[in-house]
C-alpha cells in the first residue's frame, strides 16, 4: 500500500495488451481475457504473475523497505514442473527478455534428471537468433540426502509420535535409506508413511515390512477420510496416483496406475507398442509407448538401465 508500491501496480497494468497505458483499463481487460478462457487466459495469467512480482519487489523500496528487508525478495514455486508452474515460468522469462526486470529471486523446483522444463522452448517462427529460453535459469540439481540428513528428516517426521526402540529405529533408518536411495521427496514420502506405523522387535523391521506395515486411518489435505493402508499403498498413492503428468489427457487419468503396471512387462520398443494397442483398443483418444515415456520424463522418472528407451521409464515403476 506504499506510494511506491501503487505506482508500480498503476504502470504495470497501464502495460497490460490493450490497455493502452491506461491503468485502470488493464484490470478490466484482464478480466475478460481471464474469464474467456483458452490462449486469453494464459497471457492474463502470466501477466497476474507479474503484477505479484512486481508488487513484492515494491515491497522492498522505499525508506521502509530497506530499514525492514535485507537482500532481494524470493519467492518458491515449488512443483514448477507441472503445467501452471510452465505457465507462470515461461511469461516470467519473456518478461525479462523484453526488458520487464524485476529484482525477484525465483527459486523453482522440478523433479526432472535434466532440470529442463519441456515448454520452454520459443513458439514456431519465433526470433531465430535468440537463445532458447532455458538459458535464462540458473539450474541446481537436488542432491541426494547424506545419511546425517536423512536421520534429521525421521526424527522430524516422528516428532510427537511414540518413540520407538532404538534398534527398530535404526532398522528403519536403513530400510528408508535403502528403499529411497536418499532422493528427497521419496525419504519424506516413506518416512511420514514410517513415523505411522509400529515394528515390535527390530526382527520384523525388514524392508518389505515397512512396505507392509500400516498406516492409520486418517484425513487427506481436503478432510476425506482415509483408510487404514500399507506404507507401500502410500507411496503409490503419493509418487504415481498423486505425481501424475500435468499434460496427460483427462480421459486416462483414472487408469493411469493401470497403464503403467500393464507397461512395466515391456521388454522392447514392440512389445510396449503392443500393449498399449491392447490396453486403448476402442478407446478415442490413445497414447504410443513414446508418448508414455515422454510423459514420465517430464515427471521426473529415472530411467532403468538394460531398457529400450521407448519402455525405460514405464519399466521403473
Amino acid at each position: 500500500m506504499s506510494a511506491e508500491g501503487l505506482a508500480a501496480l498503476a504502470d504495470c497494468y497501464g502495460e497490460y495488451p490493450g490497455a493502452g497505458g491506461q491503468p485502470l483499463v488493464g484490470p478490466r481487460s484482464l478480466g475478460d481475457d481471464f474469464q474467456q478462457g483458452g490462449e486469453a487466459r494464459r497471457i492474463a495469467e502470466g501477466f497476474l504473475f507479474r503484477a505479484l512480482r512486481q508488487d513484492i519487489d515494491a515491497a522492498h523500496h522505499g525508506v521502509r523497505g530497506r530499514m525492514s528487508r535485507v537482500g532481494r525478495p524470493a519467492l518458491l514455486l515449488d512443483h514448477a514442473d507441472g503445467s501452471l508452474g510452465r505457465r507462470l515460468l515461461k511469461p516470467a522469462l519473456e518478461d525479462r527478455e523484453r526488458g520487464h526486470r524485476d529484482r525477484l529471486v525465483i527459486f523453482a523446483t522440478a523433479r526432472r534428471e535434466d532440470g529442463v522444463l519441456p515448454e520452454w522452448s520459443r513458439p514456431p517462427g519465433g526470433v531465430p537468433d535468440h537463445a532458447p529460453l532455458w538459458r535464462g535459469v540458473l539450474r541446481v540439481r537436488m542432491p541426494v540426502l547424506t545419511h546425517d540428513q536423512q536421520k534429521d528428516e525421521l526424527s522430524r517426521l516422528r516428532s510427537g509420535q511414540e518413540q520407538s526402540d532404538n534398534a527398530v529405529r535404526l532398522r528403519v533408518h536403513s530400510g528408508v535409506h535403502r528403499l529411497s536411495g536418499g532422493r528427497p521427496l521419496f525419504v519424506t514420502r516413506l518416512g511420514a508413511a514410517t513415523a505411522a506405523a509400529s515394528f515390535p522387535t527390530p526382527e520384523e523391521c525388514t524392508d518389505w515390512a515397512i512396505l507392509d506395515a500400516r498406516v492409520p486411518a486418517g484425513e487427506d489435505d481436503q478432510g476425506r477420510r482415509i483408510a487404514d493402508r500399507s506404507v507401500a499403498d502410500v507411496l503409490v498413492d503419493e509418487l504415481i496416483g498423486g505425481e501424475r503428468p500435468g499434460e496427460l489427457p483427462a480421459e486416462h487419468r483414472s487408469h493411469w496406475l493401470d497403464l503403467l503396471t500393464h507397461l512395466s512387462v515391456a521388454h522392447d520398443v514392440e512389445c510396449a507398442q503392443i500393449l498399449v494397442r491392447a490396453v486403448h483398443e476402442g478407446r478415442t483418444e490413445r497414447l504410443s509407448a513414446y508418448r508414455i515415456a515422454e510423459l514420465l520424463d517430464d515427471t521426473g522418472w529415472p530411467r532403468c538401465p538394460g531398457t529400450s528407451s521407448a519402455t525405460s521409464a514405464c519399466a521403473a515403476c
